[in-house]
């Protein structure tokens, strides 16, 4: 990570201050990083601020923002950009943004979290709900946790961002366009940092193309799931910090005060790691140049007052309020509470180095347990894929392994990169690297699931701090540990982008041909949208009449695991069959069984009966697999594939079963 090895060079003479950027050339970068930080950190200001008025979302929202933005630009940037240096950077920005909005819209979010409180939250917003003064609205399902938890009581920037580009674009897939405009940001303020530290040459690219190609980010980009969202805004905010430590400037403090609103907005652990990355990089610099050393001092007084005003004043909702009904800020992460709360520092890291040298899998649930955790780490040899693993690489919520399916050999080949520098740098350099390397840990390990991934995605930068530790010329033989890390972390970053995205297209492609043919039949559709709420936005957007089934007798989501009453997860047989697994008192006396189907692999397009395999438990009994021939009607569709098709009537060979005996 830049942090961990940048303000090693806080000392360094000036000839090596010469290979970095000067100054002259270093504000438009950081003109076009400002402005796609400062436009949803206005958005999510003035947002907030509206509602403590009690006023709804409307498309004023992104107008002010934008005039607050543009004022800022010309106020911080004007005397160095000049008129045409500040319209290329607006216009550049903009770009940026249109082209985020449009991709965005293009691709279909598929994540359980995405679709299960994160667009509904947007699509609440956007309706006009008050999250400051009203309680959020009871859904269809009566999902209170959803409702009481989720929606009232986690920070709202990636949903007020979200709300206000619905009102002005009128498509909910819109909404998850922030991951792009973060990514930018984050590598032009890393990218300057570095220059601001006289890192120059590959080493500089190496180091601000790895610490921000995050494979967190990377792997929700096509999502609305915020954790990428977060490690972008965290790497913005550090980088803004040793370019004022380094190089104090308005524009720099423009873009810190910009990443703190966002880190303490986006997530609920984003206070914690703003306040121990920020306070940590200002207590390292100044134990470097010296306690008497003004410059440090300074940069934390005001990084402070940005975060209280963050924290404080904007974050009256949720932080405030949360605190005032519940006790403390982060609620709704106590509510998720188990033993993982209890876990000694030890078992902590037991279960982090274990994830990072295990397969990537995904979890099902909320259960975060070390026992648990440990039970899904399967340990395989570095630089390796199985076929298993390749498959969930196009998951959002990886459990265990989350950095990639390559990042258990990136890590050995970081301390190998390390080992072949020793010579090459200095004491000092090597205490503040050890000094930073400690502080990211200390940010992971406070989190108590520190071994999932997405929870703590700074500890990605690890593995870019010892790209820039040598401070002489290192011979081809010392430098190939640390080409080939580049190389692999990029790589590792590559798969999951590649996975993530091609999934997208590929279920964008299929959503948008079943919503076609379903159109186009007409006529009213019975749909079980269980938790998933905001599904209802789709068929509205396309003419399609539903209507919604109150509390079905049983409903299944293969792909997230989601049950009741005591269901069994399904395997998939193949394209037309589904394996169910009952319990006989689940299905004894049951006239309809309504069936979600939502996968790829098990379309039905309504045109011809499709066969559907169930195994039957009956206590103190073998196993007995029945065949029925069950007639499907596609009632709706589904983004995950169809669905939910309903089963109309049961084969008279579950009744003979009961009487039988077998």
């Amino acid at each position: 990570m830049l942090a961990l090895s940048s303000p090693a060079n806080l000392s360094v003479g000036q000839a090596d201050l010469e290979t970095g950027d000067s100054p002259r050339k270093r504000p438009f970068g950081l003109a076009i990083a400002l402005c796609l930080l400062g436009f949803p950190a206005a958005v999510v200001a003035v947002s907030l601020v509206s509602l403590y008025l009690g006023h709804e979302i409307s498309t004023l929202v992104a107008f002010e923002a934008g005039l607050i933005v543009a004022g800022s630009l010309a106020l911080l940037a004007g005397r160095q950009l000049g008129f045409w240096g500040l319209l290329r950077a607006a216009s550049a920005s903009l770009l940026v943004l249109s082209l985020a909005i449009a991709l965005a819209a293009a691709m279909v979010d598929s994540s359980h979290d995405g679709r299960w409180y994160h667009k509904e939250a947007v699509l609440l917003l956007a309706d006009g709900w008050n999250p400051v003064w009203e309680p959020a609205p009871v859904p269809s399902v009566g999902d209170s946790f959803l409702r009481r938890q989720l929606l009232e009581g986690y920070p709202k920037a990636s949903w007020l961002y979200g709300a206000t580009v619905l009102t002005l674009t009128g498509n909910l897939e819109a909404t998850k366009s922030l991951a792009l405009p973060l990514l930018c940001a984050a590598g032009l303020t890393t990218w300057a940092a570095l220059g601001s530290l006289g890192v120059a040459g590959w080493r500089r690219l190496g180091t601000s193309l790895v610490a921000t190609a995050n494979p967190i980010v990377f792997s929700q980009l096509p999502t609305s799931m915020v954790d990428g969202l977060l490690a972008s805004a965290l790497l913005s905010m550090v980088a803004a910090t040793i370019l004022l430590i380094q190089n104090p400037s308005r524009i720099s403090w423009g873009i810190l005060v910009s990443s703190m609103v966002l880190a303490c907005h986006l997530k609920a652990t984003g206070p914690v790691f703003s306040v121990l990355l920020f306070g940590g990089c200002c207590l390292v610099a100044a134990l470097q140049l010296g306690l008497r050393t003004s410059r440090p001092r300074q940069v934390a007084i005001g990084g402070l007052l940005a975060l209280c005003f963050s924290i404080g004043v904007l974050g009256i909702h949720p932080f405030v309020t949360n605190w005032r009904h519940h006790g403390q800020i982060f609620y709704p992460i106590d509510q998720d509470t188990d033993d993982a709360l209890e876990l000694t520092l030890p078992r902590r890291l037991e279960a982090l180095v274990g994830s990072a040298f295990s397969s990537t899998s995904v979890g099902q649930g909320r259960r975060r347990s070390l026992e648990l955790a440990t039970s899904r780490q399967r340990l395989k040899v570095p630089f390796t894929i199985g076929a298993e693993e390749w498959h969930y690489l196009s998951r959002a919520q990886h459990r265990v392994g989350g950095w990639g399916p390559l990042f258990g050999g990136v890590v050995l080949l970081a301390a190998l990169a390390v080992m072949a520098q020793l010579g090459w740098t200095t004491r000092k350099r090597l205490a503040l690297y050890a000094s930073f390397t400690s502080l990211i840990l200390l940010t992971v390990l406070v989190i108590p699931p520190c071994w999932i991934a997405r929870f703590v995605p700074q500890s990605w930068w690890l593995v870019a701090g010892p790209i820039p530790l040598a401070t002489r010329r290192l011979g081809v033989w010392r430098s190939l540990p640390i080409v080939v890390l580049v190389l692999a972390s990029l790589l590792n970053s590559g798969l999951i982008g590649v996975r993530s995205l091609g999934e997208a297209v590929t279920t964008s492609t299929t959503f948008r041909s079943q919503l076609t043919k379903l159109a186009s039949r007409g006529g009213e559709r019975s749909v079980d949208y269980g938790i998933f709420q905001s599904d209802r936005f789709h068929l509205m957007r396309s003419r399609i009449e539903a209507k919604p089934v109150e509390d079905p007798q049983f409903s299944l989501d293969v792909v997230t695991g989601y049950r009741r009453p005591s269901m069994q997860r399904p395997k998939l047989l193949d394209a037309r069959t589904q394996r169910i697994l009952l319990r006989w008192s689940d299905i004894k006396g049951v006239s309809s069984y309504r069936l979600r189907v939502w996968s790829l692999d098990t379309f039905i397009d309504g045109s011809s009966p499709a066969q559907i395999e169930i195994e039957v438990h009956r206590p103190r009994a073998r196993l007995v697999k029945l065949p029925l021939p069950l007639r499907i009607e596609l009632s709706a569709c589904n983004l995950l594939g169809c669905g939910p098709p309903t089963v109309t009537s049961w084969s008279s060979a579950v009744p003979d079963l009961a009487h039988s005996g077998r």
